[in-house]
C-alpha cells in the first residue's frame, strides 16, 4: 500500500478520502469536505459509554439503523457471510430491520483448515438465510492472478482478492447488491495487534526514560539477536528491542517486511525516510497523547482500511456487483471515534462492545470465536499446486528489483516448513503487476498518445 496521495505510477496521484477534485475550464479545484472526529459526539457523551456493557446497546441501535439505510434498493440484495462476528452481525441486523428473505454467500476450499464454510453454515442455519457457496481451487487461484491484478490496477495487496472475486461472481447470479463487514476492526479495535502495540509503546517509553542510553541500546541488541524461531521473533518484535516511537513500537513489529528483511531483500540502496508514510499527518500528536488507541485506529483507517475498501470495490465491481459497508456509515464512524478505549478493548480482547452486543443475537461460537473472513490456504498451495507460479514470480526476473539470493533462500525455507507466506505473496503480487500488467498500461498510454488532435475534444466530451 502506498499512503497519502502517492501511487506506484509516476505522475498519477490519488484523490484523498473525504475529498473532491473538480476540473473546469482547465482549472483544478480540490476540497476536503469531511474528516473523522470533526463532527463526532461530545466527550461528555463518550464518557457515559466507558465500558463495553454500557456502549453495546447504543451501538446495536445505531448499527441496525445503518444496516436499515443500506437496505434501500430497487434491485435484489444479499450479504457476504464468512461466519465471523462482523458479517454474522450484519445478518442479525438485517433480520432486526424486518427483512424476511436474506440471501447469503460464502466461499471455501477443500483445505479444511482455511475454509469458513462450516461457520457460515452455522450462522445461515440459525438466522434462516438462503445460503449459497462456492469453492476455489488452488490452481484457479494462481490462474486468476493476472486478470485480477488488471482489475485492481495495482498489485493485489490481499491474497483474499481471489476468493472475494469468486464469491462476488456467485452472488451476482442472484443479487445486484451485497452488504459486507469491512470497517469494524478499524473502528472498534478488532485486530490483535492493537493491544499488543499499546503494551509495546507503554513499556518501551518507560525503558527509554528509565535506562541509560548505552544500556538501552545494548538491551535492544541482545533482544534482536534471539534467533529466528517463534520465541526469538516475538522478543525481537517486543518493547525490549524497540524504542517508544510509534513506528518502532506499534508499526514495525507487525510488518511482514520488517527493517531487517527490507535491508536484505532490497540491498544497500534502501530508500531513506520512514517506511510508514507521513506519520505527522496520519498520527496527530494531540490525539496520540490523549488516546493512543484511537490514534492507531485513525492511522489504519487512512491506510489499511483504504486498501481493504479498494479490494472490496474492485473485486465486486469486476463482477458487476455493488457492495455496501454498513459499519462505515459516517454517523456510526463519528460515534465510534468519540468512544474511549475502555469501551473497545477488554484487556487483550478487541471489539469488546461489538461482542457484547452480539451475545443476544448470535451463537456463542461466533461471538467468542477467532477472526474469520476470506481466509486463503496460500502457504499450503505454495508448497504444492502453486510451485510453478512461485518459481515464475520469485525467480530470475526479480534480480533487477530484489536480491535474488535472499528470495531463493526464503523459498527453500518455506518449502522446508518455515512460514514465509506473507513475504512471498508480496513479491509475487508485485511482480505479477510489474511484469504482466504494467506493460499493458504502457500499451494503452501509447495508443492514447497516437490519437489525433481532432479526436481529443470528442473524447473529452
Amino acid at each position: 500500500h502506498v499512503s497519502g496521495e502517492r501511487t506506484l505510477l509516476r505522475g498519477i496521484h490519488k484523490v484523498p478520502p473525504g475529498s473532491t477534485l473538480q476540473w473546469c475550464d482547465g482549472e483544478i479545484t480540490r476540497r476536503h469536505y469531511w474528516t473523522i472526529g470533526q463532527t463526532s459526539e461530545s466527550a461528555a457523551t463518550a464518557r457515559l459509554l466507558d465500558t463495553p456493557r454500557r456502549a453495546a446497546p447504543v451501538f446495536w441501535d445505531r448499527f441496525v439503523d445503518s444496516v436499515r439505510s443500506q437496505l434501500m434498493s430497487d434491485v435484489p440484495l444479499g450479504v457476504f457471510l464468512s461466519g465471523g462476528l462482523d458479517s454474522s452481525l450484519i445478518v442479525a441486523a438485517m433480520r432486526a430491520s424486518g427483512l424476511e428473505r436474506i440471501q447469503s454467500f460464502s466461499v471455501g476450499y477443500h483445505e479444511a483448515e482455511a475454509s469458513e464454510l462450516p461457520w457460515a453454515r452455522l450462522v445461515a442455519s440459525r438466522l434462516g438465510t438462503e445460503h449459497h457457496e462456492v469453492l476455489v481451487e488452488g490452481r484457479q487461484f494462481f490462474d486468476d492472478l493476472g486478470t485480477l491484478t488488471w482489475h485492481r490496477d495495482l498489485p493485489l495487496t490481499f491474497s483474499a482478492s481471489t476468493p472475494l472475486y469468486h464469491v462476488s461472481r456467485l452472488a451476482r447470479e442472484s443479487v445486484t447488491v451485497v452488504l459486507t463487514g469491512e470497517g469494524s476492526d478499524e473502528l472498534f479495535a478488532g485486530y490483535g495487534r492493537y493491544p499488543r502495540a499499546l503494551v509495546n509503546r507503554r513499556w518501551a517509553r518507560r525503558l527509554d526514560r528509565w535506562m541509560p542510553g548505552a544500556m538501552r541500546r545494548a538491551t535492544a541488541r541482545v533482544a534482536r539477536g534471539g534467533g529466528s524461531g517463534y520465541v526469538g521473533d516475538r522478543i525481537a518484535r517486543s518493547f525490549l528491542a524497540r524504542d517508544g516511537s510509534v513506528g518502532a513500537s506499534c508499526l514495525e513489529p507487525f510488518s511482514d517486511w520488517n527493517a531487517d528483511y527490507r535491508q536484505r531483500v532490497l540491498g544497500r540502496d534502501v530508500p531513506t525516510g520512514h517506511p510508514f508514510g507521513d506519520l505527522d499527518a496520519l498520527l496527530p500528536a494531540e490525539l496520540l497523547q490523549r488516546n493512543p488507541l484511537e490514534a492507531l485506529l485513525r492511522y489504519d483507517q487512512q491506510t489499511y482500511l483504504e486498501e481493504l475498501l479498494m479490494k472490496q470495490d474492485t473485486m465486486s465491481m469486476a463482477s458487476s456487483l455493488e457492495s455496501r459497508v454498513p459499519f462505515l456509515d459516517h454517523r456510526l464512524v463519528e460515534w465510534a471515534a468519540a468512544l474511549p478505549a475502555s469501551a473497545k478493548l477488554d484487556g487483550l480482547i478487541g471489539k469488546a462492545l461489538v461482542r457484547e452486543a452480539a451475545k443476544a443475537y448470535l451463537p456463542e461460537e461466533v461471538v467468542s470465536g477467532p477472526k474469520r473472513g476470506f481466509l486463503v490456504p496460500l502457504g499450503t498451495w505454495l508448497r504444492g499446486v502453486g510451485r510453478d507460479a512461485l518459481d515464475h514470480y520469485v525467480g530470475d526476473g526479480v534480480a533487477d528489483v530484489f536480491a535474488q539470493d535472499v528470495l531463493r533462500a526464503m523459498v527453500r525455507e518455506h518449502l522446508a516448513g518455515r512460514d514465509h507466506t506473507a513475504r512471498l505473496w508480496r513479491v509475487m503480487a508485485f511482480e505479477c503487476w510489474r511484469r504482466d500488467v504494467l506493460p499493458r498500461f504502457g500499451a494503452l498510454a501509447d495508443a492514447a498518445r497516437r490519437q489525433s488532435a481532432s479526436e481529443l475534444p470528442a473524447i473529452s466530451r
